[in-house]
């Protein structure tokens, strides 16, 4: 009743590489219940915690949040002549699955 069930799908066919492959699990509805009482639980406790500039992965703060805040610091800047200086944290991992423009490259 509360086990769960591990199956690894490739995507691409005959690879031995692990980035190449998609886990999914199968399990009972009760499990499920189960499992979400107890996520409920831990974010109670977490979310007070977490920071307010935490973005990502978050209720009501996703990264579009974060990129619309980023948008408007940079529009405020140029309309007071002032200069904006911001650093951009590039993960490896998460760059493969979208396009990157050319001067982000590494």
């Amino acid at each position: 009743m509360l086990k769960s069930v591990f199956i690894v799908i490739p995507k691409i066919s005959n690879t031995l590489d692990c980035e190449n492959h998609r886990t999914i699990s199968l399990m009972a509805h009760t499990l499920k219940l189960f499992l979400k009482i107890i996520l409920r639980r831990i974010r109670r406790k977490i979310l007070p915690q977490i920071p307010t500039y935490q973005y990502g992965f978050m209720p009501n703060r996703g990264t579009r949040n974060a990129i619309v805040v980023l948008r408007l610091l940079c529009e405020r800047s140029m309309n007071t002549n002032r200069m904006f200086f911001c650093a951009l944290l590039i993960i490896k991992k998460h760059l493969t699955k979208c396009a990157t423009p050319s001067y982000l490259q590494y």
